[in-house]
């Protein structure tokens, strides 16, 4: 299994659970990762660039599209059957996942963050779940399948 974004170690800018948002306190149902490189995590100098957003297992695209609140998504079924669907929710979609029930291997990019909808910062915004009801927290579920992870 690789992290989300294609980088050495996941930045979560936000987590799960509850939070105020445009003066609301709503449940963040997954985890916001940084997808911008900054100065600081590279030897090169200032680099801004975005990271690819990747599959981080081998698995089938079931849905992809604009939601009501104009986010860009797709929704991903792992063929390990331990997980019911992976959500990546502010991607913009590479041509080649743009078709349901095409398979795609662990780290084939999706796309990249953009900004658009609700969002007002590049970042991922990544969800696991169990079942079609029951999300869980991203956070432990990377970190024990041995992503590098960590709150910004």
């Amino acid at each position: 299994m690789v992290g989300p974004v294609k980088r050495e170690t996941q930045i979560i800018t936000s987590g799960y659970g509850f939070r105020w948002r445009l003066g609301k306190r709503k449940f963040h149902k997954g985890i916001d990762l940084r997808t911008v490189k900054f100065p600081e995590e590279t030897d090169e100098g200032a680099d801004y660039s975005l990271q690819p957003c990747v599959a981080v297992e081998r698995c089938r695209v079931k849905r992809f599209g604009t939601d009501p609140n104009d986010n860009d998504f797709i929704v991903l079924e792992p063929l390990s059957g331990e997980v019911f669907e992976y959500k990546y929710i502010h991607v913009t979609l590479e041509f080649s996942v743009t078709q349901v029930g095409i398979v795609l291997n662990e780290g084939t990019i999706i796309g990249y963050s953009q900004l658009k909808g609700q969002s007002d910062a590049h970042h991922l915004h990544f969800e696991v779940w169990l079942s079609p009801k029951k999300c869980i927290n991203p956070f432990p579920f990377l970190k024990e399948k041995g992503i590098k992870i960590r709150k910004k």
